[in-house]
């Protein structure tokens, strides 16, 4: 009896009143104790904008500030006075003049419309991401200094081909710049280097040909500052944030060449297209401007080179509709046939016979 109770049970046999373990659930994502987020697309416009407010609080303060200095000084649409350019803007004359602040309080304007989109743009693109990865003090002590050294570096450069009497940079010397966008662009290279390589050279890509198109085919002195802000941020972020990558990580590969080549490619042509439409254009390269669309005759010239309103009516006629009427809107010509508009009238003797419609 007892050499039968103390006889081992079977390896593998059940005993009794133990079962089998089973195996654990794993535990689920979505915890039932936590609640669920709103998902995007049923929040409102209004719950949006709040989101994006409180994801970049800095980013939208510095918008609203830059917002908000254009509408009290009415330099939404043409960009500073007079009166206020010489005192906010920087350049030679500024400078010249001693105002040390303006390559700072330059960040609060614009030169327009336009620029005042393309920073409200580009803030949200740029400065917002920024925030996030690089922190407030560091974001906005490399917007401060990228637009600080953009400006004086580019004062300094025309200051210097005024000197050498070169004859692009020279024209500059006379000339203020009011604008945030050398800033965000050097935000917008130090960002690239806190990227994976992909998006690194995707970031740099675009950043580098619209810098590059803006300053040699419209060539303002707010251009030029841009270029230089832009490559005051890609060499502090490249020492603040750069590490040491081996020879093979910067190889690309096919797909990037070929898209390297065609954007070289595309870059004369965007080029053109921009000087044509700029009203200004300054740049070295601006007369690519003519490959894409070529500028009509202006009024006081045809008045100058044809005999009689006839013919220089007709000529103006036969013009380019996209580009034959510098001066304004077409006037009715009531001695010719047919009657086709004619911006001459103005510059023409006796332009009293000359009704507008």
């Amino acid at each position: 009896m007892t050499a039968m109770l103390d006889r081992p049970d079977p390896i593998g046999a059940d005993r009794p009143g133990t079962a089998p373990a089973m195996p654990e659930r794993p535990a689920s994502r979505f915890p039932q104790s936590q609640p669920r987020r709103r998902p995007w697309h049923r929040l409102s416009r209004s719950g949006l904008a709040w989101q994006q407010v409180r994801r970049a609080p800095a980013t939208m303060c510095y918008l609203a500030a830059v917002w908000v200095a254009g509408l009290v000084t009415g330099s939404i649409a043409h960009g500073p006075p007079r009166w206020l350019s010489g005192h906010v803007g920087a350049g030679v004359p500024s400078l010249g003049h001693g105002y040390w602040w303006t390559p700072l309080s330059a960040g609060l304007w614009a030169s327009g419309l336009g620029s005042y989109l393309a920073v409200t743009m580009l803030g949200l693109l740029i400065l917002a991401p920024a925030e996030h990865r690089m922190g407030v003090s560091r974001t906005f002590t490399m917007l401060l200094a990228c637009q600080a050294v953009g400006l004086m570096l580019a004062t300094g450069l025309v200051k210097l081909a005024g000197l050498v009497r070169e004859p692009w940079l020279s024209t500059l010397t006379g000339v203020t710049a009011a604008s945030a966008l050398p800033g965000l662009l050097g935000v917008g290279f130090a960002l690239s280097c806190t990227l994976t390589p992909l998006w690194r050279r995707r970031l740099r890509l675009l950043l580098a040909v619209a810098v590059t198109i803006s300053a040699l085919y419209i060539g303002h002195l707010e251009q030029v500052a841009q270029a230089c802000g832009a490559l005051a941020g890609l060499v502090t972020g490249a020492l603040t944030h750069g590490r040491a990558r081996s020879w093979a990580r910067l190889r690309a590969s096919q797909h990037e060449i070929r898209v390297l080549a065609g954007v070289l490619v595309a870059v004369p042509a965007l080029g053109g297209m921009l000087a044509a439409l700029a009203a200004h254009a300054d740049g070295p390269m601006s007369l690519f401007s003519f490959l894409s669309a070529t500028p009509g005759p202006g009024p006081r010239a045809l008045a100058a080179g044809w005999p009689s309103p006839a013919a220089a009516c007709a000529s103006v006629s036969s013009t380019p509709s996209g580009r034959a009427w510098p001066c304004g809107p077409p006037r009715r010509c009531s001695c010719c046939w047919p009657p086709t508009g004619c911006a001459a009238a103005a510059a023409w003797p006796g332009g009293s016979r000359w009704s507008s419609t």
